[in-house]
């Protein structure tokens, strides 16, 4: 993006409300059975977001908020919070970065996600949310590790 380049952000084409994300926005995916994944949301509200590999982040993907679609990136249309979409390949792609969440330990039952934040710096638009977990230097394995231990 050239430099004085600004996108303005709207919560829909036929109403032009101007919006911007506030601190405090993320998106957190969460890797259900079979491929489904669950998008859950804080201080978001916009139509669309794209999952692409990121330029941040060392083999990790980044959400792009409201942009323009690039080649190989992964939308999810019309989004909301609680949304569920069958995306077997996201998922895949997706459970590197994840981290594991015991839900019954009886069971062995379990989910796995991601966390997706704004962090200063990101983008010059704003709207690049990145692993939180990747981007502070914690592996998932330690910060499963950090919510077990928190949950006793």
């Amino acid at each position: 993006m050239s430099q004085g380049t600004q996108i303005n952000f709207y919560n829909s084409p036929m109403e032009q409300t101007h919006y911007r994300m506030e601190s405090g926005s993320f998106i957190d995916l969460i890797l259900l059975k079979d491929g489904w994944v669950r998008v859950e949301m804080k201080n978001m509200d916009c139509e669309k977001v794209m999952v692409r590999n990121s330029d941040t982040l060392e083999q990790a993907l980044d959400i792009v908020v409201d942009d323009l679609v690039h080649k190989g990136d992964f939308v999810i249309d019309q989004i909301e919070d609680g949304k569920v979409i069958y995306a077997p390949v996201l998922a895949a792609a997706l459970q590197r970065q994840a981290v594991p969440v015991v839900v019954d330990m009886n069971t062995g039952l379990f989910y796995s996600y991601i966390r997706f934040g704004l962090v200063d710096g990101g983008a010059e638009a704003g709207n690049v949310f990145v692993d939180l977990n990747r981007y502070n230097g914690i592996s998932n394995v330690e910060y499963a590790q950090m919510l077990f231990e928190n949950e006793k």
